[in-house]
């Protein structure tokens, strides 16, 4: 029963404190409508303080009726409610990014305004399998496979991340909740569609557990990530050197996760960019005093007397000083929630 399994997911993944002021994001799909339901019941529980609030991003007509829809809910529930309208001003990404950035933008600004510490949103185990997929099949490490995190940083918590689509559902026509579904769904030029409605389905032939077993290898991707972050922290430390530089042999004699790790946090604080797998490849071998590692924005990674240090040329990896290091790795694509 979805009640049952959101309790036992708050408890054991910690996911809300008694007498925690939360904000629920509800777009009036069934994900988030069932959630704002089970929530609204175990808040007394709790003695938590629910907020609903709703976006509509300008994107579609039906939105704004999308939108009363779930002030209805709300308002059925006693709960108050807080429309939010996006502008989605920059042209930078696809449409989809931009709205997820626009989205969480206003509903940060406004847990900001009531004092909310949690933002609920409403990915299921379902969601959580396809984004593993889907980053297996564009060549992921450990990190990317962690998926969607059940809890982050920022206050955003998943209460269904353990339920699956089809306890949603079932939810859903027990109580006779009504919803609207995003046509993007089923639409088959997004990969989450065509992972959802053909690639999953194919495996499930297979294996018919296979989104659990997906949702398992994100919680131990996780926990490994963990980890590897603990024990490559330790390593900057011991491994530090005057200038941001790293010692090259303390480096080299780490195990491979902790220095690979320890590597990507040291190159995306000094260059500000995304740190790849061929960034990483490249300063393995520049450890090993093979040459030099190209990083984003012009920089390069080299040891110097036996230091790891970064320096900065400001022209393109499209000139000829340049080799590219990425190729396909580097090229657009959809969005990924975490």
């Amino acid at each position: 029963m979805l009640l049952a399994r959101v309790r036992r997911t708050i408890r054991e993944r910690r996911l809300l404190r008694r007498g925690e002021r939360v904000l629920v994001a509800v777009s009036g799909g069934p994900d988030s409508t069932a959630m704002l339901d089970v929530l609204a019941r175990i808040a007394p529980e709790l003695a938590l303080e629910l907020h609903v609030a709703s976006v509509d991003h300008g994107l579609r007509p039906e939105a704004q009726r999308e939108v009363e829809l779930v002030a209805a809910q709300a308002a059925a529930l006693g709960l108050p409610f807080h429309p939010l309208r996006a502008t989605l001003t920059t042209k930078r990404g696809s449409l989809q990014d931009r709205a997820r950035a626009a989205r969480y933008a206003l509903l940060h600004a406004l847990a900001g305004e009531l004092g909310a510490t949690r933002i609920a949103v409403g990915h299921t185990l379902d969601d959580q399998a396809e984004t593993v997929l889907a980053r297996l099949m564009r060549g992921s490490g450990a990190r990317g496979l962690a998926g969607i995190a059940p809890r982050r940083a920022d206050g955003v918590v998943r209460p269904l991340i353990d339920a699956t689509r089809a306890d949603v559902r079932a939810w859903i026509e027990a109580h006779r909740l009504t919803v609207v579904d995003d046509p993007s769904n089923v639409d088959p030029k997004y990969q989450r569609a065509r992972v959802r409605h053909a690639i999953l389905p194919a495996l499930a032939i297979e294996s018919p557990a296979i989104a659990r077993h997906l949702a398992h290898v994100a919680d131990d991707a996780r926990a490994l990530d963990a980890l590897a972050r603990k024990h490559a922290r330790h390593l900057l430390a011991k491994s530090a050197r005057e200038d941001d530089a790293l010692d090259a042999a303390v480096l080299s004699r780490a195990p491979l996760a902790a220095r690979r790790e320890a590597l990507r946090i040291w190159a995306h604080a000094r260059t500000g960019g995304t740190i790849r797998r061929a960034h990483l490849d490249a300063m393995e071998v520049a450890l090993q005093g093979k040459g030099n590692a190209r990083l984003p924005a012009g920089w390069t990674a080299s040891v110097v007397a036996g230091s790891l240090r970064v320096s900065h040329d400001p022209r393109p990896f499209g000139s000829p000083h340049f080799e590219r290091v990425i190729s396909g790795s580097m090229k657009k694509r959809e969005p990924e929630e975490s």
